[in-house]
């Protein structure tokens, strides 16, 4: 059936409340209720605010947020129905198996007496999930919003299920409390959600689900479960791993535990042993649902608990992404599907902004957490996207490929109207953009498959900046097939003060265009600041991630050393040892910064614009002295045989030193001054990590590495 378009996604709460309360009227309860915001997009607090009032009636709140429905129990089959959406209940998109067994008597209104047979139900009470995300506050300090474990329940909560609980161990629970619930809940299924370096945790839960009694099925995702697929299902014959994105599979088990459906017709899953049946020797598979556009729609139980520590909203509007890079493992790499802001993304970004009103001390920013923000989709989608997001008053930042910028196989035409999209995007809320350059030198790129080049990538960085794009760069410094001549180069691209131009919002961008190519325009409009100034995080090494084609080249190179279950990659050797010993020194830089960085990254993300200046200056002075590490090893390297790769590690630790206490000097004063201007939420939250960071420690890595 078709949905209707409420006049205005601002509305939702007052939709919600007036709904609830015409709920209560219709069951004989004359009090009114005003649940806050928070509880109204959680179901669980929504049902027990409601059982308050009615402690002798089955309350039930169900499907996804935008199309809420509240069903309370009168007396035997006969109930009182809302579409919480204010909406009429007929125009909800909730499941035909809804419609064709519940007798509604005013479908045509938002709330109305009905008859729901105990079958319905019976479908409705069950199956009871747990969907757990995982985290480790010592790497990752600050909190974000979990958009997995939260589209997970989406996809659930739209097959009616009535109980589908979320924990997010950002808000505080242990692994312990995630047993804990999982073993005392009386759940169905439990879901467990890790990405890279939680591989720890996942074990932890997982030990001790499977030695428990309890005949809950386990089921495990998430990017690092997807590269540890093979060790983990010979440690643990009965887990069931979601190898995709994970919602049609999510709605397949709900439909395979409510007895609708075979156990080998979910969609996604990889298994040795179905629920209750011996394991087989083997891993089987099933086929990943086709792709398609399921609404990337989160649930927002978690947001308030995010936000309440300080963390940053997310979502999505795509997924995948045009390209097929080398180093990418990822199943949807090389497709890409882009939504439309249709209703549902307008009233999620309405609710989210209604959340976020709430906390005045924090900036209203939200973070689009996609690969590729414009892929296929054009410029009409994505100022479509961006009109949204302003409307809701949010600022945005979102992810990008160069070649939606400069593309050699486009015309003058097409770069104009590019550039005149930037352009449009920045006034239209665009905080930041993140470009996946990856390198500056074009067999790099090649080996790769970025399919750029490295005068495309310059083209494009001038392009941006003279826009006044705010930009920024990821870039992998160190690769284990590169050369040396190749290293010296991706350094040389690095320090280059011709790439960043000032912001000229008073030229055409026609003018634009054409400057960028011109010698004498980019000298007028250098802004005189080294690229390196843009990339968040210097000194990467290329991870050889399981079951990436780069992997492979490595692997075949025989330079492949040992798996890394922690991380879901493979440590291994580099081609020439000495930029080998040069790469690992530059992971310890990275390693002994990482926390203190990270939570300078993070408070930027909620800072204003006076506070997010002052947080930046202190990050790139950073990665100045990151710079100069890599110029000083690079130089070693330079200066060393490569027979003689071994003798390498004592300069290289004088380096990292020296400039560590070239470092420490420099931002003695610069954390003195930042703290007393920061708000003091802000400078307490960031002083523990300046205090451990500033301590004098031995060079190690955070995870083992050959």
């Amino acid at each position: 059936m078709q949905e209707e378009t409420p006049t205005s996604t601002h509305d939702w709460a007052t939709a919600q409340i007036d709904t609830v309360n015409l709920v209560l009227a219709a069951v004989g309860v004359d009090t009114r209720v005003s649940p806050d915001v928070k509880t109204l997009l959680t179901p669980s607090a929504l049902a027990e605010s409601i059982r308050t009032f009615l402690p002798n009636n089955e309350v039930i709140v169900t499907s996804s947020a935008s199309r809420r429905l509240l069903a309370v129990n009168k007396e035997g089959d006969d109930w009182i129905v809302g579409n919480l959406n204010g909406a009429p209940i007929a125009s909800a998109s909730w499941p035909e198996w809804f419609f064709r067994n519940v007798l509604l008597r005013r479908s045509d209104a938002c709330v109305s007496s009905a008859s729901i047979p105990p079958p319905v139900l019976d479908r409705m009470r069950r199956p009871r999930i747990l969907l757990a995300s995982l985290y480790h506050p010592e790497i990752f300090p600050f909190a974000r919003f979990p958009l997995g474990i939260s589209d997970l329940a989406r996809a659930a909560r739209d097959e009616l299920c009535a109980r589908v609980d979320l924990l997010d161990m950002q808000t505080g629970c242990t692994t312990s409390d995630v047993v804990s619930a999982a073993l005392g809940g009386h759940y169905d299924l439990v879901g467990v959600s890790a990405t890279f370096g939680q591989h720890d945790q996942q074990q932890a839960i997982l030990e001790a689900l499977f030695s428990s009694a309890s005949d809950t099925v386990v089921m495990a995702g998430g990017s690092l479960t997807a590269r540890n697929e093979a060790s983990l299902m010979a440690q643990y014959p009965k887990l069931i791993i979601s190898r995709a994105a994970g919602e049609s599979t999510v709605q397949d088990m709900v439909r395979y535990l409510r007895g609708n459906l075979s156990f080998g017709s979910v969609r996604g899953i990889s298994y040795r042993a179905e629920p209750g049946l011996p394991a087989h020797p083997r891993i089987r598979r099933t086929p990943v649902a086709r792709r398609a556009d399921t609404g990337f729609t989160p649930e927002l139980d978690l947001l308030g608990p995010i936000l309440d520590r300080r963390g940053a909203a997310q979502m999505e509007t795509s997924r995948g992404c045009t390209n097929a890079c080398s180093f990418c493992p990822r199943g949807h790499k090389g497709a890409w599907i882009g939504r439309s802001p249709n209703w549902d993304f307008r009233w999620v970004v309405g609710a989210i902004a209604s959340v976020a009103d709430s906390y005045s001390d924090l900036e209203k920013i939200i973070y689009l957490v996609d690969e590729e923000f414009i892929g296929s989709g054009g410029s009409k989608r994505a100022i479509e996207i961006a009109s949204v997001l302003q409307r809701a008053g949010f600022q945005w930042e979102t992810s990008c490929r160069i070649d939606q910028v400069v593309d050699g196989r486009e015309n003058e035409a097409w770069h104009l109207e590019r550039a005149e999209l930037w352009r449009r995007l920045k006034h239209e809320g665009l905080r930041r953009c993140l470009f996946g350059v990856e390198s500056g030198v074009t067999s790099v790129l090649d080996r790769f498959a970025k399919e750029t080049t490295a005068s495309q990538n310059a083209t494009a960085i001038r392009t941006l900046s003279a826009l006044g794009v705010p930009t920024r760069f990821t870039y992998i410094t160190f690769d284990p097939l590169m050369s040396l001549e190749e290293l010296r180069q991706t350094a040389a691209f690095q320090g280059r003060t011709d790439l960043i131009l000032r912001s000229c919002d008073d030229m055409s961008v026609a003018d634009i265009v054409a400057g960028v190519n011109d010698a004498d325009f980019v000298r007028e409009h250098s802004a005189h600041r080294p690229l390196y100034h843009d990339i968040p995080y210097m000194l990467v090494s290329m991870e050889c991630l399981s079951g990436a084609a780069y992997t492979k080249r490595v692997q075949a190179a025989g330079l492949a050393v040992t798996s890394q279950s922690e991380m879901g990659r493979l440590n291994s050797r580099y081609l020439d040892p000495r930029i080998g010993h040069v790469s690992l020194h530059a992971q310890m830089w990275i390693d002994r910064n990482f926390s203190f960085d990270y939570a300078l990254k993070s408070l930027e993300k909620t800072a204003n614009a006076e506070t997010y200046s002052r947080l930046h200056r202190v990050r790139r002075l950073m990665k100045t002295s990151a710079f100069a590490v890599l110029g000083a090893m690079v130089i070693a390297a330079e200066e060393c045989d490569v027979n003689d790769a071994d003798s390498m590690p004592p300069r290289l630790l004088r380096t990292l030193e020296q400039e560590m206490d070239a470092l420490r000097r420099v931002l003695q004063g610069e954390i003195s001054e930042l703290m007393g201007a920061l708000p003091q939420g802000v400078g307490s939250a960031l002083n523990p990590y300046y205090l451990e960071w500033v301590k004098p420690k031995p060079w190690r890595l955070l995870h083992d590495r050959d």
